[in-house]
């Protein structure tokens, strides 16, 4: 499987329908990277003599590095995105339909900052639970498979 190959090919879909906002974070996201601690040797002044100071091996210190996701994880990133953005909100907002037991047309998730053009509308998602449930299970399985898989 060619992950950055996948991982275009998702981003076009949601971008198609209009998930545009869910792209722009896993986007930012990857831009940012991840931050892994290195344990590194520090050193210490033993002394000074003629040329100069002495130095010998220190304790050993944790030091934090950023580096670059890699396309499987990008991949995954943008999978947690799909089902955390986008499919997770359908579903409650079926529960909370049939809950309220009334015929409600859309719910909105608005984020407390967002941009105009920035909409959190799940409202192209709309189906019914067990399309919703199959293609959330869809992607947990594709997950699974691809956190298994050692490349």
């Amino acid at each position: 499987m060619d992950y950055l190959e996948t991982f275009n090919e998702l981003k076009s879909a949601l971008l198609e329908l209009d998930l545009k906002w869910i792209v722009h974070e896993v986007e930012q996201e990857i831009e940012t990277g991840k931050f892994v601690e290195e344990k590194h040797s520090t050193l210490k002044e033993t002394g000074k003599d003629i040329a100069g100071s002495r130095f010998s091996r220190g304790q050993k210190v944790d030091f934090t590095k950023r580096i670059d996701y890699e396309p499987k994880e990008k991949l995954l990133l943008l999978l947690d995105g799909l089902s955390n953005g986008a499919i997770e909100p359908v579903k409650i907002e079926g529960a909370i339909s049939k809950w309220l037991g009334e015929d409600i047309h859309s719910i909105k998730f608005v984020a407390e900052e967002t941009d105009d053009d920035d909409e959190r509308n799940t409202s192209r998602l709309r189906a019914d639970n067990q399309v919703i449930n199959n293609l959330k299970q869809e992607i947990d399985n594709l997950k699974m498979e691809l956190v298994s898989k050692n490349d």
